[in-house]
């Protein structure tokens, strides 16, 4: 993504905490989460959206709930912001490079692909069905973008969790450093797509 916004011309800043998912903090829903994470959430959303806060926003978490995603979005784009939404990746459940060590290991050889079926299970298919219902409303919206990074690493059925020697996750869920230019593409389309909205929304 770096690469992508560089070439865009775009500037930003990453606003991230561990273990916490993105969220507009609410009293009710979120009483169970830690207070450190619904303090960042707001304080972040604050500045978001304030006179100074970016023009446009990249959404990317270990989603687990479409409405508390769709709240979000609703939220940023009724604000004028462009939203570019990383939609789920993959659902693995255990850390891929440790696995894939001990496959080798019993194997005894180098295993330098590695796919599995894209079950329902693995792609989160639940969850993309619940958030593109949500999110139908604004398919005709220029300001949201989604950037699936299934599309790169699925095809024909199968979802790759090891690809040219190279593991795709560095652990149960984050992408690994060493494959993340896959993605480059993905992210080109959707910063040059999010300028256009913009620029088409200040002419008006």
């Amino acid at each position: 993504m770096s690469s992508a916004t560089l070439a865009s011309g775009i500037h930003g800043l990453i606003a991230t905490q561990s273990a916490c998912r993105a969220f507009v903090d609410d009293l009710v829903s979120n009483s169970a989460d830690q207070s450190a994470c619904r303090e960042f959430n707001r304080t972040t959303l604050d500045f978001v959206l304030g006179h100074a806060g970016p023009d446009i926003i990249v959404l990317a978490s270990n989603w687990s709930n479409a409405t508390e995603i769709s709240v979000l979005v609703d939220r940023l784009l009724s604000s004028g912001k462009a939203v570019i939404l990383i939609t789920p990746l993959l659902n693995v459940g255990f850390d891929v490079p440790q696995k894939w060590l001990e496959n080798q290991l019993r194997a005894g050889r180098a295993i330098p692909e590695w796919k599995v079926e894209a079950n329902p299970s693995l792609t989160n298919s639940r969850l993309r069905q619940e958030l593109a219902q949500l999110l139908s409303r604004y398919r005709d919206s220029p300001r949201l973008i989604t950037v699936d990074p299934q599309s790169v690493v699925c095809e024909q059925g199968y979802c790759y969790l090891v690809r040219h020697g190279q593991a795709n996750f560095r652990d149960t869920a984050h992408i690994s450093n060493v494959n993340a230019s896959q993605y480059r593409g993905l992210f080109d389309a959707a910063f040059a797509m999010a300028l256009k909205a913009l620029d088409k929304q200040q002419a008006r």
